[in-house]
């Protein structure tokens, strides 16, 4: 089966591959929302490895997700600065959380 951002990385090649994977979606997202006139900061969250460990992605992203669901009136909210990778069930928690995001996000985008 084909990795996609709503499974759980578990070695380095599936990190890599959910990173790459992930920031395509970031960068899909700006691209739809900015073609609407509707611009927001849209950091850099491509990386290698378990990306989530580092403090800095935490809070860039955690950031992007908050711009983008305040321009298109999303009300679900979840902490993206906060998770243990190195507790795999917090870590899937994560990842449910933020591709039901992902998935509220394509929904409510323009166009």
């Amino acid at each position: 089966m084909e990795q996609d951002i709503s499974q759980t990385p578990t070695t380095a090649d599936e990190w890599k591959h959910w990173a790459f994977l992930h920031a395509f979606e970031h960068t899909r997202i700006a691209d739809r929302m900015a073609d609407a006139g509707q611009v927001f900061p849209h950091y850099p969250l491509r990386g290698e490895g378990p990306i989530v460990q580092t403090p800095d992605w935490l809070m860039d992203h955690d950031a992007e997700h908050g711009s983008i669901r305040e321009r298109l009136g999303i009300g679900f909210s979840v902490d993206y600065t906060d998770v243990d990778t190195h507790d795999p069930k917090a870590l899937a928690d994560w990842i449910a959380a933020h591709y039901l995001e992902h998935i509220l996000i394509d929904a409510g985008l323009p166009g």
